[in-house]
């Protein structure tokens, strides 16, 4: 197995951090949906192939959303340290969740960003500022920039990426350097 760091495996290892830290919170009121929070990392074609087939499975079909995405590709700047490779790169993250169609931006920001996708968004962050794979990076050393999408992908040449209605907050840009913790 390689010593190099991987991306995907540091940021699924902070996600489950983050489904921890929703569970926790009683103050979160999710309605019927399970307070579960799933990691999935590729192009966003091959992220909405894989939501697709699981639409049409009994087994994976309720277990989509919410979704933290981490978009392929990433350019990343490999260096040899003392204790093996790090890596810096900027990324790019979604947070998706399944909406309704007729939701008005009131209806999106009460439903979907206020109890669901800001909470995961904040302990994201939070998470990744503590975790050791990240170097635990101050929220200015992560210099992020992100999209409040309402309805996301309508205002891509009228086109809904996932195939399902969904919000997201799309983090189109957060700085992080990986650490090899070996």
């Amino acid at each position: 197995m390689s010593k190099f760091p991987s991306i995907s495996n540091a940021l699924r290892t902070v996600v489950a951090a983050v489904e921890s830290d929703i569970i926790a919170n009683t103050a979160l009121d999710w309605g019927t949906l399970p307070k579960k929070v799933y990691f999935k990392h590729g192009t966003i074609k091959e992220i909405n192939t894989v939501l697709t087939a699981y639409t049409n499975t009994a087994a994976f079909g309720d277990k989509k959303y919410p979704l933290v995405c981490l978009v392929r590709d990433v350019k990343e700047k490999v260096r040899l340290q003392q204790h093996g490779f790090t890596s810096s790169f900027k990324c790019r993250l979604l947070i998706i969740n399944f909406t309704d169609r007729n939701y008005r931006a009131d209806d999106r920001e009460l439903k979907n960003f206020q109890p669901i996708l800001l909470p995961i968004l904040e302990s994201l962050i939070k998470n990744i500022s503590k975790s050791k794979l990240f170097g635990m990076p101050t929220v200015k050393d992560m210099d992020i920039t992100k999209w409040d999408c309402y309805f996301y992908g309508s205002s891509e040449n009228n086109k809904n990426i996932f195939n399902e209605y969904v919000d997201a907050i799309d983090i189109e840009s957060i700085t992080l350097e990986l650490k090899n913790n070996c």
